[in-house]
């Protein structure tokens, strides 16, 4: 059994809360009261305080976001007191996912709470046993399923002992198999009743035998808080699916023969073969991972067919934008990367751009787009600003105003409300029902009965291999510290900079390579950090060689062009230094953990604790803002606006990226005020950075490499 703090009972007296800047509050005169242990469902439409109320619980609000009225107490603690043992789970794996692997992940909040060292290695063993995720703590939390991400957020909240755990929509983003390991880990702890629960779900038939009472929210105050067995709740969702055939016509809309997906050239297994009826509605179904979103995106024109064909038109990959965007369109599943404009009319109007259409006919096309989906009172908002459930509403405005044959759709449900789910259910009934032909790539099993799709289930993929997998025998320089690995870089690097010479940097490049290949420390993803460093360095010299200053004998002269001895000297030097600099670099640096250089950062150099660890984590976020720029960009060619110069795009696209950026930051930022960040002034580590013989040893080599390459060069 897990050790956890005993469940503390929560208590609310007309409980207020009102957002700043805002006239309307979040929540008002909520009271209701939990016994220690209870699990508690909080149900309600979109905006009705639901995730206020559980960011309050979970300590994520104070009196700088807002105005509190009346009282919350949890275990008599009141609701600002942060001392309160409150974990939390939220919706997105991704976005909550801090460091970079399991162990450091989960010892995160260890480290806020102050926990000693030597206690946490026995807390994130027990956590990852109560939560079944049987793989090693130096684990790259990058390589984990989406199910898993979510189990590593459970597991770093368990291991902080805490008394209440709140739950934010945790399945929004799960298939169905991750979906059931995060319900069987949560039905565990429900057995063993150690904490109290507080789940915020839009789903609640999936939290039946799960929770003990209903609280049900309408505009910030409390319809009902009655127990299961007393809730007036539907714990089923019925759904009245048309017949199969009900909108389809004989005209074949999508014809699929042959294809293999997949990207950057990696296949992705099976081959696909189907075709697509007008009026018909297909849902592409499998488990994360499987390859849904890359079939999806390659329908859409998006990604190149590796092989095999998409018709019965063109093919998709090679038709210009505006055209693209009158036979498919295509609707991701974060409605953010949809959005391309500053408000619900402009986005709208921005998928006629290349229509040709007259002002008059494009303003009648819009007023008859914005009333059909409910838009009218919201057209001066700015997309950021709107609901899930309006967002979603203007991401399909928006695709289909140009009248595509095709509409795919990446996941169109999740996040929604009751009421939003039903809207888009009769939106897609009546695009089908226009001709339309939908392809949803969706794990909904309510949405597929509901719109009667004809399913197509595509194979799991196999796990990808891990790029940077850790060692579990690590090298030595492994356990070297960052720092001594940057100062050896550093002094090989300030010695070569110092001077141009020929012989100096040669000298350096070889010992440094001789070293670092005898030793074992290249390895293969060298050459391929190593080859833009190249390249920029032989353009480089090859403009010095061409443009530099003559000098000696003139070998070759046209135009401004001159080559010299002298350039070719100063070329073949600034080649050669910049690889004697990067080699070594490149190769130290690639040995160098994030982690554990915000931890020698902190112990020797002092750095400021909050600055490197929120730094650190943000790491985390950089290799997303590729894949969201991809989906901006994708976006702008389904929409007709892909062949627009980028000097004309890229104002707008960065304000697109740097919204979402923002998005995801906030959810980080909230993910690590749960795990207690900043909370206390002492902060222990996980990890202790230590300092040994082998780092002045490293050091030293640094430093003769640049000795012996001085005093090679004035000798040669």
């Amino acid at each position: 059994m897990i050790h956890t703090q005993l469940g503390v009972g929560i208590e609310a007296k007309d409980l207020g809360f009102r957002y700043h800047g805002h006239d309307t509050p979040a929540l008002e005169q909520v009271s209701f009261s939990l016994a220690p242990g209870e699990a508690c469902l909080v149900v309600g439409s979109s905006g009705s305080g639901k995730s206020t109320l559980a960011r309050i619980i979970a300590g994520l609000v104070d009196a700088d976001d807002g105005v509190v009225t009346g009282e919350l107490r949890l275990g008599g603690a009141t609701w600002f007191d942060k001392s309160a043992p409150v974990g939390v789970v939220l919706q997105q794996p991704d976005d909550q996912t801090i460091l970079h692997t399991i162990g450091d992940d989960i010892a995160f909040g260890l480290e806020n709470l102050g926990i000693p060292p030597e206690e946490m290695s026995a807390r994130i063993a027990e956590a990852l046993s109560w939560v079944g995720l049987d793989l090693p703590i130096n684990h790259p939390t990058e390589a984990l399923s989406g199910g898993q991400r979510q189990r590593l957020a459970l597991a770093g909240a368990l291991a902080m002992r805490p008394g209440v755990l709140v739950f934010d929509e945790p399945l929004q983003a799960l298939d169905r198999e991750g979906k059931r390991e995060v319900l069987a880990t949560i039905e565990a702890l429900r057995r063993h009743r150690e904490m109290t629960l507080v789940v915020v779900d839009h789903e609640p038939w999936q939290w039946r035998g799960l929770v003990d009472r209903v609280l049900e929210l309408d505009q910030g105050c409390v319809r009902s808080c009655k127990s299961v067995t007393d809730s007036p709740i539907e714990w089923a969702r019925e759904v009245n699916a048309p017949a199969p055939s009900e909108n389809a016509s004989t005209e074949i809309a999508l014809r699929v023969e042959s294809l293999v997906v997949g990207r950057k050239g990696v296949a992705l297994p099976g081959v696909h073969d189907f075709a697509l009826h007008r009026g018909e509605i297909l849902a592409v179904v499998g488990p994360n991972g499987s390859g849904k979103t890359t079939l999806a995106l390659t329908l859409a024109g998006l990604l190149p067919p590796l092989s095999g064909t998409v018709g019965p038109f063109a093919p998709p990959h090679s038709m210009d934008s505006a055209e693209l965007a009158k036979t498919v369109s295509f609707v991701p599943q974060n409605p953010a990367h949809h959005h391309l404009a500053d408000t619900v009319r402009g986005d709208v109007e921005v998928s006629l751009s290349g229509s040709g259409l007259r002002a008059t006919e494009r303003d009648s096309l819009i007023t008859h787009q914005v009333k059909k989906f409910n838009l009218e009172s919201l057209l001066a908002r700015h997309p950021a600003t709107l609901s899930g459930g309006q967002a979603r509403r203007l991401a399909l405005a928006s695709a289909t105003v140009s009248s595509p044959r095709v509409l795919i759709l990446d996941e169109p449900t999740q996040s929604l409300d009751r009421d939003s789910w039903n809207g888009l259910v009769e939106h897609l009934k009546t695009l089908a029902a226009e001709g339309v032909a939908v392809v949803l790539s969706t794990h909904d099993d309510q949405l597929v009965s509901a719109l009667g799709a004809r399913t197509y289930r595509v194979a799991e993929s196999p796990a990808p291999a891990l790029k940077h997998a850790v060692s579990s025998t690590p090298g030595w320089l492994e356990g070297a510290n960052p720092l001594s690995l940057i100062a050896a870089s550093v002094a090989i690097a300030v010695a070569l900079i110092a001077r141009v010479d020929i012989t100096e940097a040669a000298i350096a490049l070889g010992v440094s390579g001789l070293l670092l290949a005898g030793t074992r420390a290249l390895r293969s993803s060298h050459a391929q950090r190593l080859a833009p460093v190249g390249i920029a360095a032989v353009f480089a010299a090859l403009t010095i060689a061409l443009y530099g200053q003559a000098s000696g004998r003139v070998l070759f002269e046209w135009g401004i062009m001159r080559v010299s001895e002298g350039s070719l000297d100063l070329a073949l030097a600034t080649l050669l230094r910049v690889l004697a600099i990067a080699v070594p670099a490149i190769a130290l640096f690639q040995h160098i953990s994030p982690t554990k250089l915000a931890d020698a950062l902190t112990t020797y150099l002092r750095a400021p604790e909050r600055f490197v660890v929120g730094a650190l984590s943000a790491t985390r976020l950089v290799s997303l803002l590729g894949v969201d720029y991809q989906q901006i960009r994708a976006t702008r060619r389904s929409r007709g606006m892909g062949d627009t110069p980028w000097w004309k795009r890229i104002g707008s696209d960065s304000f697109s990226l740097l919204v979402i950026a923002l998005s995801r930051a906030k959810t980080l930022a909230t993910a690590m005020e749960a795990r207690a960040f900043g909370r206390s002034p002492r902060r222990t580590h996980y990890r202790v950075s230590t300092w040994r013989g082998i780092d002045w040893a490293i050091i030293a080599i640094g430093m003769a490499i640049a000795a012996v390459a001085r005093i090679g060069g004035s000798i040669w």
